[in-house]
């Protein structure tokens, strides 16, 4: 057990990537320790974890609100996980866990509490998830991504405030310039709804295209389900306009191919959800930023995110309801001509998050070994 480390999280980017960077500072900072990670088997967690054999696919329920009948199976499926939970911990034997909440956590918090193996937790949200609610009672410590006052309901002996778990190392490294193949020296917008898509945003970028695109360089990161469609509309397009129309459904980030480092840097503009990690991303590279966060978010927490960074005048948001493609081409413009508010976005949303997160929680995780 002397070495043994428990990483758990899974389903979206928000969950998987903050994992993997903990992975690789740990890994790097010593050899010898053995980590392993436990996720839920989304499709995001094979670009990361696929070829390691000390990933497993932990398969437990999550409950949704208002759905009876639905909850019923997922019942049944957390009772699975908790057995299958306690099998990978009997087997694993972690000397200490790190997670970062989502349901894939519960079995494995669950057991960690009545075993006594001792656990942190990182909150990236401006409030906190359901999971990481449960599991803050008996977490030695919860790391969290805004500042601790917005957590009202954890002893506040327990809270760090470390900002978004983001590797700095992949940030900072100096990559050759990716080719987005645009034919002009327009503004870049980078559109992005986060790893699994946003289909409102999709669908309101499409319709803005004929207005933005004589105007704008956009790259935009559709996720998966909206990939398809992005190809239909972008095929239809006139020749020139294609050659500022960058799309792709998932932008890596990762040391050998960071697509998406490179987009952040190009941009001079980005629109997306309020995902913590993806506005922390946005903020330490002091982009200007549009937030359109997602209304069904547990606890709405993606517009309490969006509204803290708004507070320090740092972003500009635009509601789920109200978005629409007149809306959105209007909003850029009017930044665009308001180059002092720009700048002042930027210098503000680098202020916005410390920078050390995973140093600081790969350290404290490696010191209780």
């Amino acid at each position: 057990m002397k070495n043994k480390i428990l990483l758990v999280g899974g389903g979206t980017g928000g969950h998987i990537v903050p994992v993997y960077n903990i992975y690789q500072f740990l890994k790097k900072a010593d050899s010898k320790l053995k980590v392993y990670i436990v996720g839920s088997g989304a499709e995001i967690e094979k670009q990361f974890f696929a070829d390691s054999p000390d990933y497993f696919i932990l398969k437990t329920g999550k409950f949704q609100r208002y759905l009876i009948i639905e909850n019923i199976w997922q019942l049944v499926l957390l009772i699975y996980g908790l057995a299958q939970a306690l099998r990978l911990l009997t087997r694993i034997r972690p000397k200490i866990i790190f997670t970062k909440g989502s349901f894939v956590s519960l079995p494995i918090v669950f057991w960690a509490r009545i075993l006594r193996i001792p656990y942190f937790i990182h909150e990236s949200d401006a409030v906190i998830g359901r999971a990481n609610k449960f599991a803050a009672r008996g977490a030695k410590k919860v790391f969290t991504g805004f500042p601790v006052d917005n957590y009202k309901s954890v002893e506040k002996s327990k809270l760090e405030f470390v900002g978004q778990i983001i590797n700095n190392e992949v940030r900072e490294t100096k990559l050759s310039k990716f080719d987005f193949g645009f034919s002009n020296s327009n503004a870049v917008i980078f559109v992005t709804g986060g790893s699994l898509g946003a289909l409102n945003i999709n669908r309101n970028v499409f319709r803005a295209l004929p207005e933005l695109l004589p105007k704008y360089n956009l790259i935009h990161q559709t996720g998966v389900q909206g990939f398809v469609e992005a190809i239909e509309v972008r095929a239809k397009l006139s020749e020139s306009m294609r050659r500022s129309y960058f799309i792709a459904d998932f932008l890596s980030s990762t040391i050998s191919d960071d697509r998406k480092s490179a987009a952040m840097r190009e941009a001079d503009l980005v629109i997306a959800r309020a995902g913590a990690t993806s506005v922390a991303e946005i903020a330490l590279a002091g982009k200007p930023m549009i937030l359109i966060p997602y209304p069904y978010a547990s606890g709405d927490h993606q517009t309490k995110n969006a509204e803290i960074l708004r507070k320090e005048k740092a972003c500009v948001i635009i509601t789920d309801r109200e978005l629409n493609s007149d809306i959105l081409a209007s909003t850029i413009n009017k930044l665009f001509e308001d180059k002092s508010k720009m700048r002042e976005m930027s210098k503000s949303a680098k202020k916005c998050f410390p920078e050390n997160a995973v140093n600081i929680i790969g350290k404290e995780i490696i010191d209780c070994l």
